[in-house]
């Protein structure tokens, strides 16, 4: 089981739909926020953990570059596999 946390709180289990929508909405949300000079990382923030080592221990981390236009769950699709791919 794993959830993508964040601005999208979406835990497993879910459907392909539900993830896609998620993605996307975390895309459009990308570069939309100025940058705090509070010295905390986005993560340490996102999740509420002080420190990033702390915030990122057993986290995988899947960066996606994505196309103009999707077909229906293709998105979802990829990044459950490289999800699959990833290690921790």
């Amino acid at each position: 089981m794993w959830a993508i946390t964040g601005c999208t709180n979406l835990i497993a289990p879910y459907l392909m739909s539900e993830l896609e929508e998620k993605i996307k909405r975390a895309f459009d949300q990308c570069f939309t926020k100025d940058v705090d000079s509070s010295g905390a990382s986005p993560i340490e923030k996102v999740l509420k953990i002080r420190g990033y080592s702390k915030a990122t221990t057993d986290r995988k981390l899947v960066v996606i570059e994505w196309k103009l236009k999707y077909t229906e769950n293709e998105l979802a699709e990829a990044v459950m596999k490289a999800v699959s791919y990833s290690s921790c």
